[in-house]
């Protein structure tokens, strides 16, 4: 496997959401994920050949966490297993993945903090920012008031770029400068003062793509270095349970200890911004994650454990270390790492524009056009719904149910591809073509099934627009349908 080192200086303040944002404070991210770069990389993605093109879209090429760093100094996301002493302080850091608790201690557990093996903790510097939407009135629009924490400018990131061997001799250090020299901004408000960036590669090199631990091993502990995605054993849904299965390790030879493991969870809904829909929830043990396995009897053979595993390897998630020389130690002295000073990137961010950026009145432009065209679509979506429900009353009693309403929306906020979305609504074995709901969808009105006057309406409308139309048109149509069903009662 083929190992690119990046690194990403903050030129201006950037803001990474940690969760969908709504009205209120928005909480960011303390690293840069692997799945901003990539997607900031790949705004080009058509012009590769299809081999390549299956590289980038089939985990061959991984685009690893960014996480904190100072000049040689790289941190590692805090092991969840350190607690320090509430008396001491962090010059008395224990690690309970690998030593017992003694009653007479009072345990903190360390959070959202970054570490530097042996030696310091170290912490994201943040901002916090206010904004608000601006109305045709020129007026500050009503509850429109939101408050952005940002990763603040000046700070160092480092991650890694790995290329699988099956698309090494497709793939090469030039083809990755390509992407990434571009990248100028990344994360939300680009287009005004937030997300300036500077992306620089190192020198590539070999690494391995797994780890290999003797069969003599008495116990594994695996350290999450980012996020993980788990896999149940049909391969596709998400799991909150962990088995040692799931990191190609048999559980005839090893099991979990669970009073020695630490692990959190956290889950989102990713929102595909290019083609307007939601697509499949994400069930995640979050980095930081210790999980400790102890052997039952001598397995066979070594066991091979993959450096990445689970799913959305491409985006930098299931990136793991194995038994890793730093956290072997039951206890640490630590220190907090100062960053040193660095007065541009002390200075206090007044709202003033930077050079690269576009023009205040550009940026509220480019906002206003945005609202236009979703105030397009939500009166599209209104008039559709209103033409729908002219040709209910006309069927009277026998018409599609809001669950059935509440399907098709939610196949159009999953479905990656309109195509898809497509047959698993109108095709044979869609909501509309089998089963008992095709006869109340396929019944006539002024010649045309239901159906087909649902589909007649979506398909005049662009193709990237489809799925969060139809999605918009569904969601009304279920909550008439509720109006209808509770009138009756």
């Amino acid at each position: 496997m083929i190992n690119i080192p990046y690194s990403i200086n903050t030129q201006e303040d950037v803001v990474l959401t940690s969760e969908t944002g709504t009205e209120g404070n928005h909480q960011t991210l303390d690293y840069i994920p692997g799945s901003v770069i990539r997607g900031s990389g790949l705004k080009n993605f058509d012009r590769f050949d299809p081999p390549l093109a299956n590289c980038f879209r089939q985990d061959g090429i991984i685009f690893g966490n960014a996480y904190l760093s100072a000049g040689e100094d790289r941190f590692f996301p805090v092991p969840l297993s350190f607690h320090a002493d509430k008396k001491a302080g962090l010059s008395k850091t224990y690690n309970l993945a690998t030593k017992q608790k003694e009653p007479e201690i009072q345990y903190k557990q360390i959070r959202a903090r970054y570490f530097k093996p042996s030696e310091y903790l170290a912490s994201v510097k943040k901002g916090q920012i206010l904004k608000t939407s601006i109305e045709d009135n020129q007026m500050a629009g009503e509850g429109q008031l939101f408050s952005y924490q940002t990763i603040a400018k000046g700070q160092n990131f480092s991650g890694n770029i790995f290329i699988r061997p099956e698309c090494s001799n497709m793939v090469d250090t030039i083809t990755i400068m390509e992407l990434t020299e571009n990248i100028r901004f990344i994360g939300r408000s680009k287009s005004s003062e937030f997300g300036s960036v500077e992306v620089s590669l190192g020198t590539p090199a070999e690494s391995p793509d797994s780890h290999i631990i003797s069969a003599d091993t008495d116990s594994i502990l695996i350290f999450f270095y980012s996020d993980y995605a788990l896999l149940q054993k049909t391969g596709i849904h998400h799991s909150a349970i962990a088995t040692p299965e799931e990191f190609g390790i048999d559980s005839r030879y090893f099991n979990i200890n669970y009073e020695k493991s630490f692990l959190r969870t956290r889950s989102y809904i990713p929102y595909n911004n290019h083609k307007q829909i939601w697509q499949r929830g994400r069930f995640l043990v979050i980095k930081g994650s210790v999980l400790v396995l102890e052997r039952i009897q001598r397995a066979p053979q070594d066991i091979v454990i993959p450096l990445f595993s689970g799913l959305y390897n491409a985006e930098g998630y299931g990136q793991l270390e194995i038994n890793p020389a730093w956290l072997n130690a039951p206890e640490y002295s630590l220190q907090e790492y100062k960053q040193k000073a660095n007065n541009k990137a002390d200075e206090v961010h007044r709202g003033s524009l930077s050079p690269e950026s576009r023009s205040f009145i550009e940026w509220l432009e480019k906002a206003h056009n945005e609202n236009k065209i979703l105030d397009s679509t939500e009166k599209k979506a209104e008039k559709m719904a209103r033409d729908l429900i002219k040709i209910m009353k006309i069927l009277g009693e026998s018409i599609p149910s809001s669950s059935q309403w509440s399907q098709i929306r939610n196949i159009c906020e999953t479905q990656s591809h309109w195509e898809d979305a497509e047959n698993a609504v109108f095709g044979k074995e869609g909501i509309t073509g089998h089963g008992v709901s095709a006869k109340i969808w396929k019944q006539e009105v002024k010649g045309k099934s239901i159906d087909t006057h649902l589909k007649e309406m979506i398909s005049g409308e662009d193709v990237n627009q489809r799925s969060f139309l139809l999605a918009k048109v569904s969601k009304k149509m279920a909550e008439e349908a509720s109006k209808n069903q509770r009138s009756k009662k």
